[in-house]
């Protein structure tokens, strides 16, 4: 079925918006999730190529990594590295084999398209309500550790350091493709509640706690 006039409603947490605009490295991720919206399938598909063939759902697409890099116009390093960091915020699922990858896309909950005159809304059985996210630490986004209040009110997440540019999927992405998408979570780092000791000797503390005393009565406290 054709739908014309089609529009997305696409839902994100803050922290997937906060990734999103976030260009430090030259490459606009907007353009990644226009290219991955514009891809995932409307309707159920069959999709088929040379030694591959596979049934597509609603809100699935294919594409390899070589196929992304020539849409961004970029290296294969860099589309492998932008799959992932998608996958690693809950936007997107990839499932690799020797052929190319399958591609599922989380926050695109609905699409509104015109059949005929007929305005109808297709929903995506894969849309993702609340997304499992990376730590930010190890993808490089703001925290509310370090969002810092401006003289204006507004707030600003303080960048943090570059994720690093090798990745050792890398080398499987230039030769296969990519690799199957399994981000290692970081280690969770909370602050503990340390007791505050008085750093004296117990006489001295008795002392100073008589000090209190007496001072108290002659002011009258």
């Amino acid at each position: 079925m054709a739908y014309t006039d089609i529009r997305y409603g696409i839902l994100l947490s803050s922290e997937q918006l906060d990734f999103l605009r976030d260009d430090r490295q030259g490459f606009h991720r907007t353009e990644a999730l226009a290219t991955f919206v514009r891809m995932a399938a409307i309707e159920p598909s069959h999709y088929e190529k040379k030694n591959f063939k596979a049934e597509l759902d609603v809100g699935q697409f294919v594409a390899s990594t070589v196929e992304l890099a020539t849409l961004w116009a970029c290296d294969r390093k860099t589309a492998a590295k932008v799959v992932r960091l998608f996958n690693e915020m809950g936007i997107l699922t990839s499932e690799a084999n020797n052929r190319t990858t399958v591609h599922t896309i989380h926050c695109l909950a609905f699409w509104l398209g015109k059949d005929g005159d007929v305005e109808r809304t297709i929903k995506n059985p894969h849309y993702t309500r609340c997304p499992v996210i990376k730590s930010a630490q190890t993808t490089g986004l703001p925290t509310s550790d370090n969002v810092a209040n401006t003289k204006d009110g507004m707030k600003h997440g303080q960048l943090a350091a570059d994720p690093p540019s090798s990745i050792s999927s890398d080398s499987d992405a230039d030769n296969h493709g990519m690799g199957n998408i399994t981000p290692a979570l970081g280690n969770d780092r909370t602050l503990s509640d340390t007791p505050i000791h008085y750093s004296g000797s117990p006489s001295d503390e008795r002392q100073a706690t008589a000090g209190e005393t007496s001072t108290s009565s002659e002011h009258g406290i």
